[in-house]
């Protein structure tokens, strides 16, 4: 299981990223804790409220090492948010986030987005 800092789940060991990810690293987070025996290799679907589909979202944004680019219909998620704002600071990462204009302006993500620019305003680029 690969070393994880405080409660944010962002990994600090680097050779666990998405390089060598395998989808069964995920199982671990739907109500079963496996999948069928006849689930594909290539792709699963997670569903909201069924399964843990936030601690995925950690998971898997918490490895992106290389390029993350990614498009949200909403976004209020601080805990993701601080992820985020760890992959936005590192310079060996390229990364593109989205936000359907229509979202952006609800209060937490006004409230996410005030935050992220007084942190580093050179990282929060973004036209809204």
């Amino acid at each position: 299981m690969p070393q994880e800092s405080g409660e944010t789940n962002v990994i600090d060991d680097v050779t666990k990223t998405l390089q060598t990810f395998d989808l069964l690293e995920l199982q671990q987070f739907t109500r079963e804790k496996s999948y069928s025996s006849m689930a594909s290799k290539d792709f699963h679907l997670f569903y909201v409220g069924r399964d843990d589909v936030h601690d995925i979202l950690k998971y898997v944004l918490s490895r992106a090492s290389v390029s993350l680019y990614m498009n949200m219909f909403g976004f209020d998620d601080d805990e993701l948010n601080d992820i985020l704002m760890k992959q936005a600071r590192d310079p060996s990462i390229t990364m593109m986030i989205t936000l359907d204009k229509s979202q952006a302006s609800g209060v937490h993500e006004k409230k996410l987005f005030d935050s992220d620019i007084a942190q580093d305003p050179a990282k929060f680029n973004t036209y809204l």
